[in-house]
Parts: structure tokens; sequence; C-alpha cells
């Protein structure tokens, strides 16, 4: 009986048969479509639309114009959502983006993919979600005050260690979590588009904004491409639910119902929620506000106006739990499937079969994140867009390159090869953008990416390591586990579906 035979041996009832599903170690089918969901449109609705949808209106030029752009963005990201629908169940794989590459084009490229999530990516949304997060919380207590930045910084910490905390312990605790804060970001937004239409119907339909909608229109494909890059960052996360694409109860049915009710919604609530800005705050009070959603309650809820910025944390904390879930199992696989972080990363709890090792490696680098460079955070943002496009864009290359590669591939959904060349043109499109507009950052991105390829080829390539580096690895991997109670997942539940 080898150590972890023994460890999960110990950890279990010993009157439980070895060949007892109930007994191995694998992550469990938990999220129901509801929670699949929440997780999904949960992770793309964040505080953007809430604070500043200002940047589609700066570059369009006129209201009309930035109306038509919102839903350009979400038909755009639509065109994404049904790739990835088509890709989550062709590779019903955890991991998401990360396995379509592992899968399509081997070691390397997926290591590439994700170390940028490891270094830059993920830390830095989630340092900005737990910073905003604490922002949006004192922001009602202290009035008027400033809150030194060192108690902003222990809160955030203190927000990212507990939902971490809970990620690790349950995964129904973390689905609860982020269903109430997909509700909350729903009736946040429900409100603003009722008292969008409320208004609509004081006015009699004379809304001076909608009389002169196309004044100042833009006529330069520039500024209408910069719009469109500005609004389809509020779009971000289409892809978030295939990251857990194992733990849905029925993959190939929920996963794209998922993915198309996600952007339904999305689409939907971010145009009305627009529309009802525009009705009530005049053209320049958009552009100047840093938040327009707490301006706009003010004129049309009164004295409750003060439940908006709750309602925006809570908008942003759902962000962050998705972000955090996410990111443990995109750790988790990289590990298990890639061998490209320690194998302990890629072990589970052998109690709470959730990837208990990956959510702390996640929080751990996180928190170093917000403790070293806050004060800098917010620059790394400027490196966040050309990343942001070219992941998009990955996942639907290697769709296309296992259509060739692998034409006899069982697919249960397919889509014309059109629908992702659409969106594949639009993202390269997407990624000149910041090259063009950043160019000393966009080379300085892309050394990072590159900077991945020393790391891989000295600590991942060589699978033949010294004896005596090893035999330290080995007792290092085997007092983890006994002091975090984990344990590699059962083979016999998983396998490559390209085997």
């Amino acid at each position: 009986m080898g150590f972890t035979d023994k460890l999960t041996y110990r950890c279990h009832a010993k009157n439980i048969s070895p060949d007892d599903e109930s007994d191995k170690v694998y992550m469990r089918k938990e999220l129901t479509l509801l929670r699949a969901i929440a997780l999904s449109a949960g992770s793309i609705i964040g505080s953007g639309i809430f604070v500043s949808p200002k940047g589609v209106l700066m570059h369009a030029g006129s209201v009309g114009l930035s109306l038509i752009l919102w839903v350009a963005c979400g038909i755009f990201s639509a065109f994404g959502s049904l790739s990835y629908a088509e890709i989550g169940v062709t590779v019903p794989k955890s991991g998401g983006i990360y396995s379509y590459m592992h899968e399509a084009f081997g070691s390397l490229i997926s290591f590439l993919f994700v170390w940028t999530e490891l270094v830059l990516r993920r830390p830095t949304s989630q340092c900005i979600a737990a910073l905003a997060t604490v922002k949006y919380l004192l922001e009602p207590i202290f009035v008027g005050c400033d809150v030194s930045p060192a108690t902003t910084r222990l809160l955030a910490l203190f927000v990212l260690i507990t939902l971490t905390a809970i990620n690790c312990w349950s995964v129904t605790w973390a689905a609860h979590i982020q269903n109430w804060m997909f509700y909350i970001k729903l009736v946040a937004l429900g409100a603003i588009i009722v008292m969008g239409f409320v208004e609509i119907i004081k006015r009699k339909g004379d809304v001076p904004n909608f009389d002169s909608a196309f004044d100042g229109t833009t006529s330069s494909v520039g500024e209408i491409g910069l719009a469109m890059y500005s609004g389809l960052f509020a779009y971000a996360g289409v892809e978030a639910i295939n990251y857990s694409a194992e733990e849905l109860k029925n993959v190939k049915r929920d996963l794209p119902r998922t993915i198309y009710i996600s952007i339904a919604i999305v689409t939907t609530a971010y145009t009305l929620a627009n529309i009802a800005y525009f009705t009530v705050l005049t053209k320049e009070e958009v552009l100047t506000s840093n938040a327009v959603a707490a301006v706009f309650a003010q004129r049309t809820m009164g004295p409750i106006s003060i439940i908006m910025p709750i309602m925006v944390m809570c908008s942003v904390m759902g962000s962050l739990n998705s972000n955090i879930f996410t990111a443990g199992r995109l750790y988790f696989v990289s590990a298990r499937d890639g061998g490209h972080m320690p194998s302990v990363i890629g072990m589970l709890s052998v109690h709470r079969y959730t990837p208990f090792p990956a959510m702390i490696l996640c929080s751990f680098i996180t928190s170093v994140y917000l403790l070293v460079f806050s004060d800098d955070i917010y620059s790394l943002l400027d490196y966040y867009g050309f990343f942001r496009w070219i992941v998009s864009s990955s996942g639907i290359v290697a769709l296309v390159y296992l259509r060739w590669k692998k034409p006899d591939l069982p697919r249960p959904l397919r889509f014309p090869m059109c629908v992702h060349i659409v969106f594949l043109l639009g993202c390269a499109a997407l990624i000149i953008t910041p090259i063009y507009l950043q160019p000393v950052k966009s080379l300085t991105a892309a050394c990072l990416l590159l900077s991945g390829i020393p790391v891989y080829f000295l600590l991942i390539y060589r699978k033949k390591k010294p004896d005596c580096c090893r035999s330290l690895l080995g007792s290092i991997t085997r007092y983890l586990q006994l002091i975090m109670l984990v344990s590699p997942q059962d083979k016999s539940t998983y396998c490559s579906v390209l085997e």
C-alpha cells in the first residue's frame, strides 16, 4: 500500500469498501444549472456597469451609437460564448482554456498560459476586486473621510482569505455565496432599470438624450474600435464555467445552457441599464462621474440610495469569489494533467473534495501582490488588456486546430466555422489595439509571457531530476499531504478525452 493509499485509508471510515464510489477522491458534481449561471454571469458582472460605463460613450461621441455598441459588444461576446460552448462539451474537462490548449498544442504552450495566469492575470484581478470590495464597504460608513491605505489593504486581505477559506471548505458554501451575490447584482440592476423606465413614463417619453441621440456621433473607425474595446471589458468572463466543467451535474447539457443564458442576461441587463442612465443623467454627467450608479440612485431613490454602494460591493465580491473558485480549478488541473506545478497542487482534500492546495497557492500569491505591490497594482491593469484577448482567443484557436487535427472527435455541439473565425478576427483586432496605443507596455507584457519559456525548460521539461532533488521533493510532498490531508484524484474518475 503506497503513501497516498495509506493516507486515504486513514482518513475514511474502515467499513467503506475500497470500490465504493463515495470513498473515491475526486471533485463531486455539485454545480446545478442555477449555480452554474450564478458563477458564469456573476463572473462577468462586476463593478464596471455600476461605476463608470463612460468609456463607450467617450469614444462613440453620442448616446445612440453608445447604446448600439453595447448591444454589438453583447453580440460579439455571444459568438465567443457559442465557441466556448462547443469546445467545452468537446473537451469536457475542468481547467478551461488550459485543458483545451494542453490537449491541442501540448505541454509548452499550455504552460505559458498558466504562467501568465499565475504571475499576472489572476493575482492582479483578485487584488483589484478585493480592494474595490473594501472601498464600497467603507464608503457609506466613513462618508467624506479618507481611510488609510494600510487599513484598506488589511481589510482586503481579510476578504480574500475569508472567501478562500469558504471555497476550500465546501463547494456548496461557495456556490451559495455566489448565488446570493448574483441575486443582489440582479436586484441592483433591476432597480436601476425599473427606476429608469418609471422616469420615462413620468416624462411621457420626452427624454432629451434620446431626442438628439446621435448628435456628436464619431465618424472615426478607430474611435468606434476603442469604444468596442472599452465595452468588451465589461463582458469579460464568458468562459468562466468551462474551468469547472467536471463539477457540473450534466456537463453536455448544462454547460451550453449556462453560457447561453448568462450572455443573454448580461447583454439585456447592460443595455437596459444604460438606457436607464441616459434617461436620468445628462451625457456630460455620465462622462464626468466616477460612480454613475450612485449619482443615478441619488436622483431617483432618495434616502434609500445609500444601499447602492453596498450592492456594488456585493457585485464585486461575487466576481472575486468566482475568480477564486475558477483559479483553484485552473491550478489544480495544470498540476494534475500537465505536471506544470508541484504535484501537491494537483491534489484534493480527502474530506472536502476541494482543490485545497491550489486554493492556498492562489490566495498566497494574491496576498503577496496585495501587501507588496498594492501601490502599483492598478498599473498592472495596463498589461491585463494585452493578455485578456490573447487568453480569450487561445481557447478558440485550440478548437479550430482540433477541428482540423481531430475531425472524428465526438462533438455534441458543432457550430459553423464562420462563428469561430469571426470571434478570432475580433480578438485579433483587440490584441492589436493595446499594441498600437501602448507599444512599450505591450512589449513588456510579451516579454513576461515569453519569460515562461526558460522557466519551463529549467523546471518542467526535464522529467528525470537528480535523486537528491526527487527525494527532497517527495519528502516535502508527503509532509504537506499529511498537514493538509490531501490526496491525488482517483485515476478511475478521469482520463484524457482525446485518448
